[in-house]
Formats: C-alpha cells, sequence, structure tokens
C-alpha cells in the first residue's frame, strides 16, 4: 500500500512484517533482515499509478513466496477428492488417533488451526482435540502414516506449505521431506493420509479454505474476518 506525503514523495509500506524488505529501486530482495520494510521515492503524481503496476507481480510474488498462507483455522482438502476433507478419525482426542479423509462434513474434526513458527514452517493442529498434524515415529519412510499427537515441538509437527503453479499446496514433513499425500484402501468413504517422496501428482495437492463463522442476528449474518478466537459478547 502507499500513502501521499509532502513533495511528492510516497512511502510504501508491507501490510505483513516480513524478514527481508523489498528494494524497488533495484527491482531484488534485500539482505538486510528487518521486521518491517518501509522506503521512499520521489515519484510525480500521475506517474504513481504506472509504478505500483510495475512493481505489483514481484511484490505479489515475493510474498507468497514467504507467506504462502495467513495463520488461521481451515479445512483442508485434496485435489483428487474435492468433496473430501482432512479428518481426525472419530473426533477423537487421544494421542496416536488417525488422520485421514473423510465426506466433508463441517465438524470440529476437520477444522485445523495453521500457524506460522518461523523460517518458513507451521504447525498444523486438530480443533477438535488440540493435537497436532504428526508423522508417525518421525519416521522417513516412504509411505508412513500420519496422525495426531500432542504438541512437542519436534520437527514431525513442523511442515511446509508450498503453493503450486495451479492454485493448491504441498504440505511437506521437515522430519523427512515427504509430502503429505492420500492413499485409497476402498473401506467406509476414507482414504488414509500418510507421507510419501514427492511426485508432483494431485494426491499431493491440498486447497486450505478458511473456517468461516456466522452469527445470525435479526436476519443478518455476522462473519468474522482475522480474529478467530473472539466471539460477539
Amino acid at each position: 500500500r502507499c500513502n501521499f506525503k509532502f513533495d511528492d514523495y510516497y512511502s510504501f509500506y508491507s501490510d505483513i512484517n516480513i524478514p527481508k524488505p523489498i528494494d524497488l529501486k533495484y527491482n531484488k530482495i534485500c539482505d538486510e533482515d528487518i521486521d518491517t520494510f518501509t522506503s521512499e521515492y520521489n515519484i510525480p503524481q500521475n506517474k504513481i499509478k504506472e509504478f505500483c503496476e510495475k512493481y505489483k507481480s514481484m511484490i505479489k510474488n515475493h510474498f507468497e513466496n514467504l507467506y504462502p498462507i495467513q495463520d488461521g483455522k481451515y479445512y483442508i482438502f485434496s485435489k483428487t477428492k474435492d468433496s473430501m476433507a482432512l479428518d481426525v478419525e472419530g473426533a477423537g482426542k487421544d494421542d496416536k488417533t488417525n488422520v485421514r479423509l473423510y465426506q466433508f462434513n463441517r465438524s470440529s474434526a476437520q477444522k485445523f488451526l495453521v500457524k506460522s513458527i518461523g523460517n518458513g514452517y507451521y504447525t498444523i493442529s486438530a480443533e477438535c482435540s488440540g493435537k497436532a498434524l504428526d508423522v508417525e515415529s518421525a519416521s522417513k519412510e516412504n509411505g508412513t502414516n500420519v496422525w495426531q499427537y500432542s504438541p512437542n515441538g519436534t520437527n514431525a509437527q513442523q511442515w511446509v506449505i508450498k503453493r503450486t503453479s495451479d492454485g493448491y499446496f504441498n504440505i511437506i514433513s521437515k522430519c523427512n521431506d515427504l509430502y503429505l499425500g492420500t492413499e485409497s484402501n476402498g473401506k467406509f468413504n476414507r482414504y488414509d493420509i500418510r507421507v510419501y517422496k514427492g511426485n508432483n501428482s494431485d494426491s499431493q495437492k491440498f486447497l486450505l479454505k478458511k473456517v468461516k463463522y456466522y452469527l445470525e442476528l435479526n436476519g443478518y449474518q455476522i462473519e468474522t474476518v482475522n480474529l478467530l478466537e473472539y466471539v460477539v459478547n
């Protein structure tokens, strides 16, 4: 976003904190580590639109690479089965409860809190239990099961969420660099969730849709946007 200042100066500010600023003058990412990017350029008022358009694509791509997804609660759908979502089996609250794909039903077993922990990694926690998405025994074997487990800060519970060229996301384990993916067992309308070597298949691509909460009031729906932990009182 840009704000007009005196003498035809404009300030460009990021709306979120970024670890490295964008140097618009030299069309590159700066090396200095600072909390937020602020830069001023003497640009005639009639050229500001042209300037913004020129750098819009670079800025958009940079932010999407650094922060592919915002913190919040999400439904996680598979590209191969778009009517099915990531689901904690039986909405279980115990450690080692299996995580699977299951018919979308908007239950707490299908709502996951995605939270950045820095350095490009995220934790993914089930609303129904508060337990973290976890690679079983932190195994490095292709096809290892994924379940939920009490948060413990290990690499088995840290994930890279990377945007794909077709608008979906890969979810990659820090502990083994394997990709979250689906495997059908052909029974009970369920598909196991495991980690596999990356193969660019649709079974390793997921769509994250933000959970929206509504309050009905006199015929109107009031929807929270970012403050999912707060309610109308």
